[in-house]
């Protein structure tokens, strides 16, 4: 794998966050602590950051438990792990009494992560893609091995465990939940994800066990903090043969990154959806996001049925293979029988978590490494179009040296483009609504705070993006951006500010920029 012939040391950050609309330089990095005022920790609180939430990574050998109590700290997670430390709410006195310690490696702000976007549209064809060389496709999926004996840890939204594509596979008794239920899935993302990994008609590896490991809530919507103590759960409880897919992301995290590396350093390979551009839809460099520009991730790009790229999959050398991603057909969550058409490199990636799981039923003692070079090794190579990578590798699922689809013929060196699958009927121009907008305050210590409950609509189904803020005048005391999509979405967010507030105010944005704004007093 590229990324680990490279020289990559992480930054000892206490904020980092990747605008979608102008993604930032990867920053250079050090093993010092950076010596920065509280007020550095604090800064700017856009781009999905989370108000008042930090992970504090720790020196190996301390206890998470003991250093958070001895500043006050009640924390949320506690690792123990793939990191060392605990990520909650922490004030301002004790992140400046942990800046000073010197047990302390890192403050991160706490950040938004999501599921890789995805779009509704026709036809599938991935599996029949994979087990061939080239086109055209011969509408048959060969497989010599289905995953048996191999566990698939599927860090996403949960699973319907009793989908019939899982044929009692997905076990609703060995589950993470990073929001206290039993890890089963609200929203879809998770379920697809787990069909295309192992599902009985749908899934590449058609008897692999799947484990839910649920850190993202029914809208999609989660925390790095919550991400890694799913990620810290599955490396401290995974036993035998292997494998972790996570088709989400947000922006640069150094504590996500370095998770990603000990979840390899214990033998997980971890796959990694690419991303699916900034928030106008536009691809962008994968290594300016976490996991996916994780040096120890093996992350996946998207591909059409023609073996394009599609317009909207990121790109670059963080990139390590390509794998079926538009159109793509699986289980979906509103039923046992139930199935959905959607496409996103959260669709690729589990193609090739699969192809994982049929190595390894045969490689069972094989290290991350090993799985990695051997999916790179037999894929086809250069045969992607507009890949805008060195590593022009397209996912090949059989490892006995056959080829369903005959021949391996030079790529044409100036194909014609064919166009990304056209998504259904193009939205209106109606702007989006405002249905619920209320909120609670209330006071606790110096916190002035606003318990914000909102809910948004757009008949043209294209939601793009919720902004909340809490204002005192025109000056932003606080505020929460997320991104939404679809026809409805809705929410609870807290706020919180020092200073007195006079106003909260909510705008929704949908994907043709169109802008409804609504502002109460507070």
């Amino acid at each position: 794998m590229k990324k680990l012939l490279l020289s990559l040391p992480f930054a000892m950050i206490l904020f980092v966050s990747c605008d979608q609309q102008s993604p930032v330089t990867a920053p250079q990095h050090s093993n010092d602590i950076i010596s920065v005022s509280p007020q550095d920790v604090t800064s700017d609180m856009k781009h999905g950051a989370i108000p008042g939430r930090f992970i504090v990574t720790l020196k190996p050998g301390n206890n998470p438990s003991a250093v958070a109590a001895e500043f006050g700290v009640q924390p949320d997670f506690e690792y123990t792990t793939v990191l060392t430390g605990f990520a909650g709410e922490i004030s301002q006195a004790a992140r400046s009494g942990l800046l000073r310690d010197n047990r302390v490696v890192r403050i991160e702000q706490d950040g938004v992560v999501t599921t890789a976007s995805t779009t509704q549209n026709n036809a599938t064809w991935g599996l029949d893609r994979i087990d061939q060389r080239s086109l055209p496709l011969n509408g048959n999926y060969v497989y010599t091995s289905e995953g048996t004996g191999v566990t698939a840890y599927i860090i996403d939204t949960g699973i319907r465990y009793t989908h019939n594509e899982f044929q009692g596979r997905a076990n609703q008794n060995f589950y993470f939940d990073a929001f206290g239920g039993n890890g089963s899935d609200c929203n879809g993302h998770g379920t697809h994800v787990a069909g295309t990994v192992g599902g009985a008609v749908y899934g590449v590896a058609k008897d692999v066990n799947l484990v839910a490991v649920r850190v993202l809530d029914c809208n999609g919507s989660g925390t790095f903090s919550g991400v890694i103590a799913g990620m810290d759960w599955v490396a401290s409880n995974a036993a035998g043969p292997s494998v972790a897919n996570m088709s989400l992301g947000g922006g640069s995290s150094s504590a996500v990154n370095d998770a990603v590396g000990r979840m390899f350093d214990a033998g997980i390979p971890t796959i990694v959806a690419a991303g699916n551009g900034n928030i106008a839809g536009r691809a962008q460099d994968a290594c300016n996001y976490s996991p996916a520009g994780a040096p120890k991730a093996y992350t996946v790009g998207a591909t059409t049925s023609s073996d394009s790229k599609t317009s909207w999959s990121n790109f670059g050398n963080c990139v390590d293979i390509f794998a079926p991603g538009a159109s793509i057909t699986a289980a979906w969550h509103t039923s046992n029988s139930a199935t959905n058409t959607i496409s996103g490199t959260s669709m690729a990636a589990p193609h090739v978590a699969g192809v994982a799981a049929l190595f390894l039923q045969n490689n069972s003692n094989a290290s991350a490494q090993a799985v990695y070079d051997a999916i790179t090794e037999i894929s086809t190579k250069n045969i992607v179009t507009n890949s805008n990578t060195a590593n022009n590798h397209l996912l090949f699922s059989l490892f006995d040296g056959s080829d369903n689809g005959g021949g391996s013929p030079e790529p044409d060196p100036d194909p014609e483009p064919e166009p990304d699958p056209e998504p259904d009927p193009e939205p209106g121009d109606n702007d989006p609504s405002i249905d619920t907008f209320n909120f609670n305050v209330r006071s606790s210590g110096p916190w002035r705070r606003a318990e914000v409950n909102w809910a948004v609509s757009d008949e043209d189904g294209d939601l793009s993006q919720v902004i909340i803020e809490l204002l005192n005048g025109s000056s932003v005391l606080d505020s929460v951006t997320l991104n939404v999509s679809g026809s409805s979405a809705s929410g609870n967010n807290e706020l919180r500010s020092r200073t007195n507030p006079t106003d909260v105010k909510l705008t929704v944005t949908d994907s043709k920029g169109n802008t409804v704004t609504q502002i109460k007093p507070y």
